[in-house]
Protein backbone atom coordinates (compact mmCIF):
# COMPACT_ATOMS: atom_id res chain seq x y z
CA UNK A 1 0.00 0.00 0.00
CA UNK A 2 1.45 3.48 -0.99
CA UNK A 3 2.10 5.37 1.97
CA UNK A 4 0.44 8.94 2.36
CA UNK A 5 2.78 11.86 2.06
CA UNK A 6 2.86 14.16 4.47
CA UNK A 7 1.94 17.94 3.38
CA UNK A 8 5.25 19.99 3.56
CA UNK A 9 5.48 23.50 2.45
CA UNK A 10 7.47 23.63 -0.86
CA UNK A 11 10.12 25.99 -1.36
CA UNK A 12 11.44 27.64 -4.73
CA UNK A 13 14.59 29.81 -3.99
CA UNK A 14 17.03 30.16 -0.60
CA UNK A 15 15.78 33.14 0.27
CA UNK A 16 12.58 31.99 0.78
CA UNK A 17 13.89 28.86 3.11
CA UNK A 18 15.90 31.19 5.18
CA UNK A 19 12.31 34.06 5.27
CA UNK A 20 10.22 30.57 6.62
CA UNK A 21 12.51 29.64 9.05
CA UNK A 22 12.12 32.99 10.66
CA UNK A 23 8.83 33.23 9.90
CA UNK A 24 8.04 29.68 11.56
CA UNK A 25 10.88 29.32 13.71
CA UNK A 26 12.43 32.15 14.56
CA UNK A 27 14.49 32.60 17.89
CA UNK A 28 14.13 29.02 18.16
CA UNK A 29 17.73 26.40 18.74
CA UNK A 30 18.46 26.05 14.91
CA UNK A 31 22.18 24.95 15.42
CA UNK A 32 24.40 23.97 18.09
CA UNK A 33 28.22 22.88 17.69
CA UNK A 34 31.35 22.91 20.50
CA UNK A 35 33.39 25.78 21.29
CA UNK A 36 37.21 26.35 21.37
CA UNK A 37 36.95 24.79 25.18
CA UNK A 38 34.58 21.94 24.43
CA UNK A 39 31.32 24.47 25.59
CA UNK A 40 28.05 23.81 23.62
CA UNK A 41 27.53 26.84 21.77
CA UNK A 42 23.51 27.48 19.97
CA UNK A 43 22.53 29.75 17.30
CA UNK A 44 18.32 30.34 16.17
CA UNK A 45 17.38 30.56 13.08
CA UNK A 46 16.84 34.00 13.25
CA UNK A 47 20.84 34.16 13.66
CA UNK A 48 21.23 32.07 10.48
CA UNK A 49 19.20 34.54 8.75
CA UNK A 50 21.35 37.37 9.72
CA UNK A 51 24.21 35.91 9.90
CA UNK A 52 23.68 35.27 5.80
CA UNK A 53 22.59 38.27 4.94
CA UNK A 54 25.40 40.34 6.90
CA UNK A 55 27.84 37.75 5.27
CA UNK A 56 26.47 37.90 1.72
CA UNK A 57 26.35 42.20 1.69
CA UNK A 58 30.12 41.85 2.49
CA UNK A 59 30.86 39.73 -0.51
CA UNK A 60 28.42 42.07 -2.80
CA UNK A 61 30.78 44.98 -1.00
CA UNK A 62 33.96 43.62 -1.99
CA UNK A 63 32.66 42.27 -5.70
CA UNK A 64 32.93 38.44 -4.74
CA UNK A 65 29.22 38.02 -5.27
CA UNK A 66 28.24 36.02 -8.64
CA UNK A 67 31.74 33.80 -8.76
CA UNK A 68 32.71 30.71 -8.18
CA UNK A 69 33.57 29.60 -5.11
CA UNK A 70 35.62 26.51 -3.78
CA UNK A 71 34.39 25.40 -0.09
CA UNK A 72 36.90 22.96 1.98
CA UNK A 73 36.39 22.57 5.06
CA UNK A 74 35.18 20.91 8.13
CA UNK A 75 31.25 20.41 9.32
CA UNK A 76 29.71 23.62 11.16
CA UNK A 77 28.00 26.22 11.68
CA UNK A 78 30.24 28.70 10.08
CA UNK A 79 30.09 26.66 6.74
CA UNK A 80 26.21 26.55 6.60
CA UNK A 81 26.77 30.26 6.61
CA UNK A 82 29.05 30.65 4.13
CA UNK A 83 27.63 28.15 1.71
CA UNK A 84 23.49 29.96 1.57
CA UNK A 85 25.53 33.61 1.67
CA UNK A 86 27.11 32.59 -1.34
CA UNK A 87 24.41 31.01 -3.23
CA UNK A 88 21.82 33.85 -2.19
CA UNK A 89 24.24 36.64 -3.42
CA UNK A 90 24.25 35.19 -7.04
CA UNK A 91 27.52 33.14 -6.99
CA UNK A 92 27.91 29.66 -7.13
CA UNK A 93 28.93 27.28 -4.57
CA UNK A 94 32.01 24.69 -4.74
CA UNK A 95 31.94 22.32 -1.24
CA UNK A 96 34.48 19.82 -1.53
CA UNK A 97 35.68 17.01 0.20
CA UNK A 98 38.27 18.03 2.65
CA UNK A 99 39.90 14.44 2.85
CA UNK A 100 41.11 15.08 -0.81
CA UNK A 101 44.65 15.47 -1.39
CA UNK A 102 46.02 18.35 -1.45
CA UNK A 103 46.60 17.74 -5.22
CA UNK A 104 43.20 16.46 -5.62
CA UNK A 105 41.64 20.01 -4.43
CA UNK A 106 43.84 21.99 -6.01
CA UNK A 107 43.52 20.18 -9.61
CA UNK A 108 39.16 20.59 -8.69
CA UNK A 109 39.47 24.15 -7.87
CA UNK A 110 40.98 25.12 -10.83
CA UNK A 111 38.42 22.51 -12.66
CA UNK A 112 35.72 24.53 -11.36
CA UNK A 113 36.95 27.94 -12.52
CA UNK A 114 37.48 28.98 -8.45
CA UNK A 115 38.27 32.77 -8.14
CA UNK A 116 37.10 32.43 -4.31
CA UNK A 117 38.50 29.91 -1.83
CA UNK A 118 36.65 29.44 1.72
CA UNK A 119 39.20 27.52 3.75
CA UNK A 120 38.48 25.87 7.23
CA UNK A 121 41.86 25.37 9.86
CA UNK A 122 41.86 21.78 8.50
CA UNK A 123 43.57 22.85 5.09
CA UNK A 124 45.16 26.77 6.43
CA UNK A 125 48.50 24.91 5.99
CA UNK A 126 47.36 24.54 2.36
CA UNK A 127 46.48 27.72 1.18
CA UNK A 128 49.84 28.73 -0.25
CA UNK A 129 49.83 25.78 -2.58
CA UNK A 130 46.49 27.03 -3.56
CA UNK A 131 48.27 30.43 -4.67
CA UNK A 132 50.65 28.77 -6.19
CA UNK A 133 48.55 26.77 -8.58
CA UNK A 134 45.60 28.57 -9.21
CA UNK A 135 45.67 31.35 -10.72
CA UNK A 136 42.46 32.41 -11.11
CA UNK A 137 42.10 32.66 -7.34
CA UNK A 138 41.49 36.15 -6.26
CA UNK A 139 40.08 35.82 -2.94
CA UNK A 140 41.11 33.78 -0.04
CA UNK A 141 39.06 33.78 3.26
CA UNK A 142 39.10 31.85 6.62
CA UNK A 143 35.18 30.68 7.60
CA UNK A 144 37.06 29.28 10.67
CA UNK A 145 34.51 31.11 13.53
CA UNK A 146 36.79 30.46 16.52
CA UNK A 147 40.57 30.33 15.66
CA UNK A 148 42.52 33.77 14.65
CA UNK A 149 44.17 32.60 11.65
CA UNK A 150 45.56 36.02 10.61
CA UNK A 151 43.83 36.32 7.90
CA UNK A 152 42.67 39.62 6.81
CA UNK A 153 39.33 38.30 5.29
CA UNK A 154 38.02 36.10 7.66
CA UNK A 155 34.63 34.55 8.39
CA UNK A 156 34.18 37.28 11.89
CA UNK A 157 35.04 40.35 10.24
CA UNK A 158 33.02 39.54 6.99
CA UNK A 159 30.05 39.20 9.04
CA UNK A 160 30.34 42.19 11.07
CA UNK A 161 31.21 44.36 7.86
CA UNK A 162 28.10 43.29 6.40
CA UNK A 163 26.28 43.82 9.64
CA UNK A 164 27.40 47.56 9.61
CA UNK A 165 26.47 47.70 6.21
CA UNK A 166 22.88 46.52 6.97
CA UNK A 167 23.00 49.06 9.59
CA UNK A 168 23.65 51.95 7.24
CA UNK A 169 20.99 50.91 5.16
CA UNK A 170 22.54 48.89 2.64
CA UNK A 171 20.02 46.77 0.75
CA UNK A 172 22.24 44.89 -2.31
CA UNK A 173 21.29 41.24 -1.18
CA UNK A 174 17.84 41.98 -0.61
CA UNK A 175 17.39 43.15 -4.26
CA UNK A 176 19.74 39.36 -5.90
CA UNK A 177 17.11 38.40 -7.45
CA UNK A 178 15.85 34.59 -6.95
CA UNK A 179 17.14 32.17 -9.16
CA UNK A 180 15.75 28.90 -8.75
CA UNK A 181 16.68 27.18 -11.94
CA UNK A 182 19.99 28.17 -12.51
CA UNK A 183 23.13 27.19 -11.33
CA UNK A 184 24.18 27.61 -7.89
CA UNK A 185 26.19 24.82 -6.59
CA UNK A 186 28.86 22.75 -8.25
CA UNK A 187 29.60 19.29 -6.47
CA UNK A 188 32.15 16.60 -7.34
CA UNK A 189 31.35 12.61 -8.02
CA UNK A 190 34.70 10.71 -6.21
CA UNK A 191 35.77 9.64 -9.20
CA UNK A 192 35.47 6.29 -8.61
CA UNK A 193 35.11 5.39 -12.36
CA UNK A 194 36.89 8.54 -13.85
CA UNK A 195 37.74 11.41 -13.55
CA UNK A 196 35.92 13.77 -11.01
CA UNK A 197 32.94 15.07 -12.72
CA UNK A 198 31.16 17.85 -11.97
CA UNK A 199 27.35 18.14 -11.01
CA UNK A 200 25.63 21.33 -11.92
CA UNK A 201 22.97 21.82 -9.53
CA UNK A 202 20.01 24.84 -9.00
CA UNK A 203 18.09 25.90 -5.92
CA UNK A 204 15.59 23.75 -7.78
CA UNK A 205 16.84 20.56 -7.80
CA UNK A 206 18.51 20.93 -4.08
CA UNK A 207 15.33 22.00 -2.35
CA UNK A 208 13.00 19.48 -4.51
CA UNK A 209 15.36 16.59 -2.57
CA UNK A 210 14.80 18.05 0.52
CA UNK A 211 10.82 18.91 0.48
CA UNK A 212 10.67 14.99 -0.81
CA UNK A 213 12.13 13.75 2.06
CA UNK A 214 10.34 16.07 4.40
CA UNK A 215 7.16 14.64 2.50
CA UNK A 216 8.04 10.91 3.32
CA UNK A 217 9.42 11.22 6.63
CA UNK A 218 8.44 12.85 10.11
CA UNK A 219 12.15 14.53 11.98
CA UNK A 220 12.00 14.17 15.11
CA UNK A 221 13.09 17.91 16.95
CA UNK A 222 16.84 17.02 17.07
CA UNK A 223 19.40 15.73 14.87
CA UNK A 224 23.00 15.54 14.71
CA UNK A 225 25.14 16.16 11.64
CA UNK A 226 27.73 13.42 11.30
CA UNK A 227 28.80 13.26 7.47
CA UNK A 228 30.49 15.40 5.57
CA UNK A 229 28.83 18.89 4.68
CA UNK A 230 30.20 18.81 1.21
CA UNK A 231 28.25 15.76 0.90
CA UNK A 232 25.07 15.89 -0.79
CA UNK A 233 23.23 13.45 1.47
CA UNK A 234 23.81 15.46 4.42
CA UNK A 235 23.72 19.26 3.14
CA UNK A 236 20.22 18.86 0.58
CA UNK A 237 18.27 16.37 2.55
CA UNK A 238 19.73 16.78 6.35
CA UNK A 239 20.59 20.22 6.57
CA UNK A 240 18.60 22.04 4.36
CA UNK A 241 15.38 19.52 6.17
CA UNK A 242 16.41 21.18 9.37
CA UNK A 243 16.52 24.40 8.39
CA UNK A 244 13.46 24.15 6.79
CA UNK A 245 11.26 22.74 9.69
CA UNK A 246 12.74 24.14 12.39
CA UNK A 247 14.70 21.13 13.99
CA UNK A 248 17.81 21.92 16.04
CA UNK A 249 20.87 20.72 14.30
CA UNK A 250 23.65 19.81 16.83
CA UNK A 251 27.42 19.15 14.78
CA UNK A 252 29.53 16.80 15.12
CA UNK A 253 33.13 18.05 15.44
CA UNK A 254 34.72 14.57 14.17
CA UNK A 255 34.37 11.42 12.69
CA UNK A 256 36.30 9.85 15.84
CA UNK A 257 33.96 11.27 18.79
CA UNK A 258 30.89 10.51 17.28
CA UNK A 259 29.78 8.25 20.36
CA UNK A 260 31.17 10.84 22.78
CA UNK A 261 28.83 13.59 21.06
CA UNK A 262 25.99 11.78 20.67
CA UNK A 263 25.95 11.78 24.93
CA UNK A 264 26.54 15.54 24.83
CA UNK A 265 23.84 16.27 22.22
CA UNK A 266 21.15 13.62 22.63
CA UNK A 267 20.19 13.81 19.70
CA UNK A 268 16.63 11.62 18.45
CA UNK A 269 18.18 11.36 14.97
CA UNK A 270 20.89 11.26 12.52
CA UNK A 271 21.55 11.10 8.70
CA UNK A 272 24.35 8.50 8.18
CA UNK A 273 25.80 5.66 5.34
CA UNK A 274 25.95 2.15 5.95
CA UNK A 275 29.59 2.25 6.49
CA UNK A 276 29.42 4.85 9.10
CA UNK A 277 26.57 3.00 11.42
CA UNK A 278 28.56 -0.39 10.86
CA UNK A 279 31.43 1.00 12.58
CA UNK A 280 29.23 2.37 15.37
CA UNK A 281 27.10 -0.74 15.55
CA UNK A 282 30.71 -2.68 16.16
CA UNK A 283 32.06 -0.15 18.59
CA UNK A 284 29.13 -0.31 20.84
CA UNK A 285 28.70 -4.13 21.26
CA UNK A 286 33.21 -3.99 21.61
CA UNK A 287 32.58 -1.74 24.66
CA UNK A 288 29.29 -4.03 26.02
CA UNK A 289 31.54 -7.21 25.71
CA UNK A 290 34.29 -5.13 27.35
Amino acid sequence: MRSKLRKVPRMTSFKELLEHSVSHHGEKDGFKELGPQGEIITRSFANLARDVEAFGTALIDVGIAGKHTALISEGSYSFIVAYLAVVTSGGVIVPMDKELSTDEMIMLTRKCDAEVLFYGDVIAHEVPAFLDDCPRLEYLISIDAYRNTGAPMNFSTMVQAGKNLLAEGDTRWRQVPDRSDEMSTILFTSGTTGPNKGVMLTPHNILTTAWAGLSMHEYPDRAISVLPMNHAYEFNLHVIGCIQQGITLCINDSILHVQQNLRVFEPKMSLMVPMIVTALYKNIWKQAEQ
